[in-house]
């Protein structure tokens, strides 16, 4: 039984630290037969499955599926402690070299992302799965003023309604447009559109 205030038993612990000293040497040889060296940068690039949505490497051992990063951080420092994050220095999701990883906390890791500049979400015409195009929000609004409903609107572009309310509000394509409440929608070039909400 575990001491109040420890998560785990000196004897848990002791299995775990076995299990993961176990798991090293076949993490070891399923990481190294997935990388490429970048020759110009010193990543360590991996190769193996990489689910789109994150662009980090992800190994599967034991069942148990983590990051490829994380992986290099085990074999090369050993295990993660609670809470901890492995960070990147490079800031290339797919490297896997331990000289490019750091420890930090989630906060730390957001630091660190602000301080490298890849705070700026993509917004408007940038952001890949966009519907609408900034040259489409004028006429949207135009529309708007009239009186149309935004489902109406929504069904000719291709949205939902929501969407098309979140640009009356101000809420989206806001460096197109922003929501004044004594003058309703106004657009980028401050014309006002009157929308009854």
């Amino acid at each position: 039984m575990s001491k109040v205030g420890f998560k785990h038993s000196p004897k848990s612990l002791a299995k775990m630290v076995v299990k993961q000293r176990s798991r090293v040497p076949a993490l070891a040889t399923r990481l190294y037969d997935r990388i490429e060296f970048d020759p110009n940068g010193g990543c360590w690039l991996w190769t193996g499955a990489m689910p789109t949505h994150t662009g980090y490497g992800t190994i599967t051992i034991g069942g148990q599926t983590i990051g490829a990063h994380r992986a290099s951080w085990e074999i090369h420092h050993g295990a993660l402690p609670d809470g901890l994050h492995v960070c990147h220095k490079c800031d290339v999701r797919a490297c896997v070299n331990p000289d490019h990883l750091f420890l930090g906390t989630p906060a730390d890791n957001i630091h660190d992302m602000m301080v490298k500049g890849r705070a700026n979400p993509k917004r408007g015409d940038s952001h890949a799965s966009r519907k609408l195009h900034s040259s489409d929000i004028p006429a949207i609004l135009a529309r708007l003023a009239d009186g149309e409903s935004c489902r109406c609107i929504a069904d000719s572009y291709g949205v939902t309604d929501c969407a098309i309310n979140a640009i009356r509000r101000g809420k989206s394509w806001r460096h197109i447009t922003f929501f004044d409440s004594d003058q309703g929608v106004r657009g980028a070039n401050n014309s006002a559109h009157e929308v009854a909400a």
